[in-house]
């Protein structure tokens, strides 16, 4: 699985639908979909007003805005002395959370396909079409991780419950 940063632009995002940007539109021969595209909301769920958005190309959202994370530590060069710093904002803080969302999942369940995991990142995520009216349907839904661990236990139950005997 390869997960992609939907990009940010200056000013506005993009809709990637007109304007495709590689990796994160990047599809199989046959039309699979090989790359999840995530791009950034905000704590309520709304787009980020720099990142990209699109239907075809972005698969998630996760949150991108003000992420507090490690750094580069070197406690001999100012500016490195500490750390964990920053509030770093961009689809490139939000990929890594789907990034790890779907590491979890597989690591619960190696078995699961590439497609199981997409489904169950993309499915139980948060509808925040109504929360971003003005584009929705291009953001995908967002990211939630305790309803997706919930999903993938239904799924790896799935099996077993098919091959019960009648009786």
């Amino acid at each position: 699985l390869v997960v992609a940063a939907a990009g940010n632009e200056v000013r506005e995002g993009v809709n990637l639908d007109v304007t495709p940007a590689y990796p994160v539109c990047q599809n199989g021969a046959n039309g699979e979909n090989w790359v999840m595209g995530v791009t950034s909301v905000d704590l309520a769920d709304q787009r980020a007003s720099f990142s990209n958005f699109g239907r075809a190309c972005v698969d998630v959202s996760a949150p991108g805005i003000s992420v507090y994370s490690t750094v580069v530590y070197r406690p001999t060069i100012e500016g490195f002395d500490r750390p964990y710093s920053g509030w770093w904002t961009g689809t490139s803080v939000a990929a890594p959370q789907v990034s790890g969302a779907a590491a979890l999942l597989w690591s619960l369940n190696p078995s699961f396909s590439l497609r199981q995991v997409q489904d169950i990142i993309k499915e139980p995520g948060r509808d925040i079409d109504r929360l971003n009216v003005d584009i929705g349907g291009l953001l995908g839904r967002r990211l939630d991780l305790h309803a997706s661990l919930a999903q993938a236990a239904r799924t790896a139950a799935r099996p077993a419950a098919l091959g019960r005997p009648r009786g």
